[in-house]
């Protein structure tokens, strides 16, 4: 590992060891009152929506060159996590059960489609390639099935399809926290898919992929652990936001790595004495 990935991982430790202290914390009752007066949504719409759209241009462009469907995941994972956040900040006069519902559904949607991306990744075959009418049709296909399933979310939340409680042997659990506690296990099983391919092809880019994605369980974890406000919820989304970080710093090493490899290919194919 260089330095910056070395950086990125010591991020990820601090977090975790940080989020953990403050978790005990609050089971010893210590200081569990504290509030942070933070714009939440302010900060989604600039670490989560905004910076989605350099997230999918570029996982686009590295799909259409690479036939990566780890790639296409990427893209249609970010658009989902991006669309999700930006309803449940800026949807004006609504209920806040059902933003709450709309963006935990679309986290789980965004999990979902990165552990499809993950199995995809370990199935397919090395050889395998599409070319660029099957990349054209399979990329929009993608997108506008995530597209689609976001407005079926919205959809079932309006009308009441998506409930904000359900009943279990006589008692009633919070949706929120099932969507919670499923994107959770399905974010971690998923890194540990990505950890797996990692050790494979000691891939810089897989690299970046898994270590986001443990940043993206760690944060969904840590937010369902407090109130909206609390310390623990900001530890979970700082987590959120240095993923998505950690997936724009990997795209941006890997198109520079590219560019560096075709320069010297086409420096080799020079002619002597041109």
């Amino acid at each position: 590992m260089d330095w910056l990935q070395c950086l990125a991982f010591g991020v990820l430790f601090g977090i975790v060891v940080f989020g953990i202290f403050i978790l005990v914390q609050n089971i010893l009752d210590i200081n569990e009152n504290i509030r942070l007066q933070l714009s939440i949504k302010i900060f989604n719409l600039i670490f989560i929506s905004i910076l989605a759209f350099p997230v999918i241009y570029l996982s686009s462009k590295a799909f259409f060159r690479t036939s990566s469907i780890k790639l296409l995941a990427l893209s249609g994972a970010q658009l989902s996590l991006g669309i999700g956040s930006l309803l449940k900040g800026w949807l004006p006069d609504t209920n806040l059960s059902i933003l709450i519902i709309i963006y935990e559904s679309t986290v789980l949607l965004t999990s979902l489609i990165y552990l499809s991306g993950g199995i995809i990744t370990i199935a397919r075959p090395a050889s395998f390639k599409l070319n660029a009418e099957q990349k054209r049709k399979v990329y929009f296909g993608g997108l506008t099935a995530v597209i689609l399933a976001v407005a079926l979310i919205v959809s079932f939340t309006f009308l009441k399809l998506i409930p904000s409680s359900v009943g279990f042997r006589g008692n009633r659990l919070s949706v929120q926290d099932i969507l919670q506690i499923l994107s959770t296990i399905i974010l971690f099983i998923t890194s540990l898919i990505y950890f797996r391919v990692y050790l494979k092809s000691n891939s810089d880019l897989t690299y970046w992929y898994c270590l986001s994605l443990l940043f993206l369980a760690f944060g969904v974890f840590f937010i369902s652990q407090g109130d909206v406000e609390s310390r623990i919820a900001w530890v979970g989304r700082a987590s959120q936001y240095f993923g998505n970080i950690c997936f724009l710093a990997g795209l941006i090493r890997n198109y520079k790595q590219e560019k560096i490899n075709t320069s010297k290919i086409r420096y080799s194919r020079k002619p002597v004495g041109v």
